[in-house]
């Protein structure tokens, strides 16, 4: 899960101080939501010590002063005033949990303005804002190309999840992104000089890549469904080798 789906988790767990191990096991390697969850309980100690506020004018309390100036003498008093002297408590109860509400649905609030948005991956077209906005951070031509080379190995490794769960509908969209990401902006960013050595090293990733893909369309063989994306990413992966080894020959 990430950051954000952690981070509801968490707000909806029965006691925000004993997490769940799944979440446990998050905090301990991501410093932001672990300094979240301890916000959180801090934030929730606050809620508890709010004190309950007490009505300074009130047919309680008038009853009750009335009560204690005629000593032992009863008073009898309507049904209304009865109902509300024999339920005091609750009313401050709710007064109180009122109270701790909105201030829980603020700090809630606060919260979610920080966190990171989600990325879509189900669609291409989320995908190439992803790609474009970690391209565009990316400052110098070296980056820009660690930057391609990375999201290439994510989808990748996406692309063989997805086949391993019979999820033709992501495969085919892995497929698809990879296939762009390689025919477009792969031809952008190849450059030479200093980055020769990333060149190659790039050609020999795709022709391992080919070799998998290659490997993992027979696999799946009685599944036609999913052998063509499959080759599809394998062929487009030798497409890009035989690009790099034409720029490195010029």
């Amino acid at each position: 899960m990430n950051c954000n789906q952690i981070r509801q988790q968490l707000l909806q767990a029965d006691d925000i101080n004993q997490p769940s191990v799944e979440l446990m096991l998050h905090f301990s390697n991501c410093s932001s939501c672990f300094k979240y969850h301890q916000e959180a309980i801090k934030m929730e100690k606050l809620v508890e010590g709010i004190p309950i506020p007490l009505g300074l004018f009130s047919p309680q309390n008038r009853l009750i002063k009335i009560e204690s100036k005629l000593g032992n003498m009863q008073l009898s008093s309507p049904k209304v005033l009865q109902f509300r002297k024999n339920n005091p408590e609750r009313a401050r109860q709710k007064l109180a949990l009122a109270v701790a509400l909105v201030a829980f649905l603020f700090s809630v609030a606060v919260g979610l303005s920080f966190l990171p948005k989600s990325i879509d991956r189900e669609s291409i077209a989320g995908l190439r804002h992803y790609k474009n906005s970690a391209i565009s951070k990316a400052k110098t031509s070296l980056q820009k190309w660690n930057t391609l080379s990375q999201i290439a190995s994510e989808t990748r490794k996406d692309a063989i999840k997805f086949a391993a769960r019979n999820d033709l509908k992501n495969l085919s969209l892995m497929a698809d992104f990879l296939q762009e990401l390689l025919e477009k902006d792969l031809e952008k960013l190849i450059t030479f000089g200093e980055q020769r050595n990333l060149v190659n090293s790039l050609a020999d990733d795709f022709l391992r890549s080919e070799s998998e893909f290659q490997r993992l369309a027979h696999h799946y063989a009685s599944s036609p469904e999913l052998t063509v994306p499959l080759l599809k990413i394998a062929l487009v992966s030798k497409q890009a080798v035989l690009r790099l080894r034409q720029a490195l020959a010029l």
